[in-house]
């Protein structure tokens, strides 16, 4: 339905599982990230009337089991499906070498975008992690690679310079995992989607470090954190300790078989021309009018959200309003091989 659904490679990656030979438009939402709140909230902001009371298409979450939220206490229900991260697994760890704890550390650091804006020091964070970890491969934001004062102060001797590739990239999550299996552990400094995606598939994660923090957020945002997972928070964390938390908030319980799956995600037969209708129309449309204010987005709950992230503001839209419309899926899905790391240009 909307642009969202395909961030990441999900629907590239569900398709697969499905059977399907390449993604197609979902009939619904789905979830593209981990968060530290309500993912209706969150990610599904923006589409308050879809999953409401008498229409038909469906808020695919990723687990009801998370620490983040309750689904009893929203507006609209939900389906869990599990993270298409596990589904990733399931096909691709039997033909990944086995997990090598004296291979490099990956680092993934909590990055800024071009609507939201880190206050941190790159140089200092690159120091810490130099210090604490030796060599170790650094993943950064696509779009920290075309900012050549930011990987130089992490390009320390030894360390490799990496990325996943753009949200919209049909292979992100191949390559992560890929790269990501590779790794001795996975360090970040800050709670987030990477680091239950390394537990999950049996590589140690931990967050610790300089904490980095996005615009309008508060010292209390960033300890409720802290708080609600302190497991994963801190150096040398067991696996025996974070792995049954990242299955809660992966949603490992409510993975689905294949037919399942395709049901869910109104991949007919019959295809509905309301997705692709939605999905090139009505979607772009909605969103642009919502973030613009014109229209209202749903209320998110405080004193959760009180600090968490800012708002999106009609300014961050108009800065960058391409960003915001759907592209042309791939024509090939996934083929199930593993995929390497995007690395800088010379």
């Amino acid at each position: 339905m909307d642009t969202q659904n395909h961030f990441y490679g999900h629907s590239t990656v569900l398709a697969r599982y499905a059977g399907l030979r390449r993604p197609r438009h979902l009939a619904g939402l789905l979830q593209h990230g981990w968060t530290a709140l309500s993912p209706l909230e969150v990610n599904f902001g923006d589409f308050p009337r879809v999953g409401a009371a008498g229409d038909a298409r469906r808020l695919l979450v990723w687990s009801h089991a998370s620490r983040a939220w309750d689904p009893q206490t929203q507006d609209r229900p939900s389906t869990a499906i599990g993270a298409p991260w596990l589904y990733l697994a399931r096909m691709l760890r039997p033909t990944l070498p086995p997990h090598d704890p004296a291979a490099p550390p990956l680092v993934i650091p909590m990055h800024g975008t071009h609507v939201a804006r880190l206050d941190a020091d790159p140089a200092a964070m690159a120091r810490f992690y130099r210090d604490s970890l030796g060599p170790a491969t650094i993943c950064l934001h696509v779009e920290d690679l075309g900012h050549r004062d930011l990987v130089a102060a992490w390009s320390l001797p030894g360390n490799e310079i990496v990325s996943a590739g753009s949200r919209f990239d049909p292979l992100f999550l191949v390559r992560l995992l890929t790269g990501m299996a590779a790794a001795g552990r996975v360090v970040s400094n800050r709670l987030q989607t990477a680091v239950w995606y390394a537990i999950a598939i049996g590589v140690p994660a931990s967050v610790h470090g300089p904490v980095p923090r996005i615009r309008g957020e508060s010292e209390a945002a960033l300890e409720r954190l802290r708080a609600t997972w302190p497991e994963v928070h801190g150096e040398g964390v067991p696996l025996a300790r974070t792995a049954p938390l990242a299955d809660d908030e992966l949603g490992a319980r409510y993975l689905r078989p294949a037919e399942q799956v395709r049901a869910l995600a109104g991949w007919g037969p019959p295809v509905s021309p309301r997705a692709f209708a939605d999905y090139w129309a009505a979607a772009p449309v909605d969103k642009a009018l919502r973030v613009l204010g014109v229209r209202e987005r749903v209320a998110v709950s405080a004193p959760e959200r009180s600090g968490v992230v800012a708002a999106p503001r009609p300014v961050d839209f108009l800065r960058h309003p391409l960003s915001h419309l759907p592209r042309h899926l791939p024509w090939r899905g996934w083929d199930g091989r593993a995929v390497d790391w995007v690395r800088p240009a010379p």
